[in-house]
């Protein structure tokens, strides 16, 4: 069985305010019928954040296939949105 996970980094991480409410909104995710290694929970956490006061918030899903094959997954969660 493959333990499916999710590597996580967040931008502005030193931003109290946004950390705690992408913490508010991975612990909703974590609680929904959803698996975290997943596009679908990386699009709830981006609207979630962004219903909660961060209209240019992102979360960038990527996974290879050899990514696919290890069970892991990458989020990359913006603030602002992607700078260009």
């Amino acid at each position: 069985m493959i333990e499916h996970r999710v590597r996580i980094k967040v931008l502005h991480w030193d931003d109290a305010e946004f950390t705690a409410a992408f913490e508010r909104a991975l612990g909703v995710v974590k609680w929904a019928d959803v698996s975290l290694d997943s596009r679908a929970a990386a699009d709830r956490v981006e609207a979630l954040l962004r219903d909660g006061g961060f209209p240019s918030a992102t979360v960038d899903f990527t996974r290879s296939v050899d990514d696919v094959l290890r069970g892991v997954a990458h989020w990359l969660v913006r603030r602002d949105g992607p700078v260009g």
